[in-house]
């Protein structure tokens, strides 16, 4: 729910956001499934470097979906492509750290954070307020505030 002139407003989900995560879980069965047969220490330090960086992609569109509601084509267009990005780091997720595949999958999450701060940059500011991306950055460091430590 978001406050707005004093209101609670409900948001409801698109069939596109839905979508959205889905991709993300079935990204993340992708990047479990060499579990399966290399259960031990180095696979689970692979595994929980490869979920930490799909989970920080959910989050960051997340986060920026809920706070900023916007709904327009050019939005929708740059969540397919985010997707498909989803969809590259999923695909090269099954081989180890050093291999050829990690670069793809590297490659996929640059292409995801880059779409996402383009559109950070596109939204404009309300009339005398802070932009978008400042919104969206204050935000982050009030959820992660030790990570805007160490950017002291």
């Amino acid at each position: 729910m978001n406050a707005h002139r004093g209101r609670d407003i409900e948001r409801k989900v698109s069939w596109l956001e839905l979508f959205f995560d889905l991709v993300f879980a079935a990204a993340v069965s992708q990047v479990a499934l060499p579990l399966r047969d290399d259960y031990s220490a180095a696979g689970l330090v692979r595994f929980a470097i490869l979920f930490i960086l799909i989970w920080w992609a959910w989050t960051g569109h997340a986060v920026f979906s809920t706070r900023f509601h916007t709904d327009d084509g050019v939005q929708r267009l740059l969540t397919l492509l985010q997707m498909f990005g989803v969809a590259v780091m999923a695909a090269n997720a099954r081989d180890a750290l050093d291999s050829r595949s990690s670069a793809g999958f590297a490659a996929a999450y640059a292409a995801l954070r880059l779409i996402r701060g383009s559109r950070s940059r596109s939204i404009s500011a309300p009339p005398g307020g802070p932009s978008a991306t400042a919104r969206h950055f204050h935000l982050m460091r009030r959820i992660y505030p030790s990570a805007s430590a160490c950017s002291r």
